[in-house]
């Protein structure tokens, strides 16, 4: 049994700038690949497991029975669960770029936020099987608070820093020349308040009274679930703000095969029973 009662549960992971800066960029080559930026805030987590195994078989005829049984319970009284991750610039950023070659490929960016997540298993395993039984009752309960996921440049700001969208490639007032790939990167916010994976499974050659209970109970009374996701691909200005100014002559520009999500959910869960007779 997990029980949080109150407080905030946050995670913030970001960073300024992933590349260069400088005044000039002529005949050289930048590369920024292969990145990653992660945040994960979640107020409880748990993993379970109860396991029978036998060669042989396996009964139940007398007392305690023999059953493989989890129980689990989670609430969350109280509080935010917040994950923030992003970066301002992923890329270069440059007064003048000439016959410059820039890639940006393969960078990462992921917020998970939850209030409760749980994996729960229970499984009996023999030759046979008699008079037993495998459960899993899972019960998450989410009073109030909010659950918020975001993938963004964070912008400093009172009361509270402002997200702003992250510029992946090319800030630069003028740009003439060169060559711009950006591809293959992703970022992803979720925000899910329960979560929960429940697995009951029961295997053997033969069966006599074998019986498999698989409960899931969530529930959300107060507070919301968002996520959120900024982004600008390509080229733009200099400036901060990402106005755009820029000067482009004779560029090259290939953008593809960037993937990017939100994912906002109260409730989530997966549930497998299998009784399995070889």
């Amino acid at each position: 049994q997990q029980t949080h009662k109150k407080g905030a549960v946050t995670a913030d992971a970001s960073v300024n700038r992933i590349g260069s800066s400088s005044n000039s960029l002529s005949g050289g080559s930048v590369t920024v690949n292969d990145n990653l930026v992660s945040a994960n805030a979640i107020g409880a987590t748990a993993s379970n497991s109860a396991q029978l195994k036998a060669s042989g078989e396996i009964s139940g005829g007398g007392f305690p029975p023999s059953v493989a049984i989890v129980e689990n319970q989670q609430t969350h009284t109280k509080g935010k669960v917040a994950a923030t991750a992003g970066a301002g610039l992923v890329g270069s950023r440059t007064t003048s770029a000439s016959d410059a070659a820039l890639v940006v490929s393969g960078n990462q960016f992921a917020a998970n936020a939850s209030s409760q997540s749980a994996t729960n298993v229970a499984s009996v395993q023999g030759n046979q099987l008699n008079t037993v039984g495998a459960g899993v009752a899972n019960v998450q309960t989410h009073e109030a608070g909010n659950v918020s996921a975001t993938v963004a440049n964070m912008v400093p700001a009172s009361p509270a820093p402002v997200p702003y969208a992250m510029h992946i490639g090319l800030q630069a007032d003028s740009a003439s020349g060169g060559n711009l790939t950006i591809s293959g990167n992703q970022g992803a916010a979720e925000a899910i308040v329960n979560q929960a994976s429940n697995q009951v499974q029961t295997s053997g050659s033969s069966f006599n009274n074998v019986a498999a209970v698989l409960e899931n109970q969530q529930t959300v009374n107060k507070g919301d679930a968002s996520a959120l996701t900024l982004v600008n691909l390509g080229m733009t200005g200099k400036t901060t703000a990402g106005t755009d100014t820029v000067r482009s002559n004779g560029n090259e520009v290939v953008i593809s095969n960037n993937v990017f999500s939100a994912n906002a959910s109260q409730n989530q869960a997966s549930n497998s029973m299998v009784l399995k007779a070889d």
